[in-house]
């Protein structure tokens, strides 16, 4: 039996979401001006299923969608990341991440939202 590990949601999403925003400066050289969603199905409630975001990540995350993905990043084995472009607007893109070769996480721009949340 796995003992509970309790995580601080908003503090970890915080966390992922200000590395978004430097990886998409770094990619794009503009700051990418939507407040951003937070995605991932390794994080689970206390009944070990997933919350609306987390079934959101496995809709995202189907074989045909991540196939086609090149990540990037100089040390694959801890960090890799793909942006994917939906739209045809300059912040229409999700970011897809992977830490530790198992811990993903896609990262999606509210785009009726007009400023970045980097509090």
């Amino acid at each position: 039996m796995r003992p509970d590990v309790q995580i601080d949601r908003p503090r970890f999403d915080r966390v992922i979401r200000k590395i978004s925003y430097a990886l998409f400066y770094h990619e794009f050289g503009f700051t990418w001006d939507k407040l951003l969603a937070v995605t991932t199905n390794q994080i689970k409630m206390p009944d070990m299923s997933n919350d609306h975001l987390g079934e959101l990540f496995d809709q995202l995350s189907g074989d045909h969608e991540l196939n086609g993905l090149v990540l990037k990043g100089s040390n694959p084995l801890v960090f890799q990341y793909s942006f994917v472009k939906f739209q045809d607007d300059k912040f229409a893109q999700a970011l897809f991440m992977v830490f530790y070769e198992g811990f993903p996480f896609w990262v999606l721009p509210d785009l009726t939202s007009d400023k970045a949340d980097l509090d």
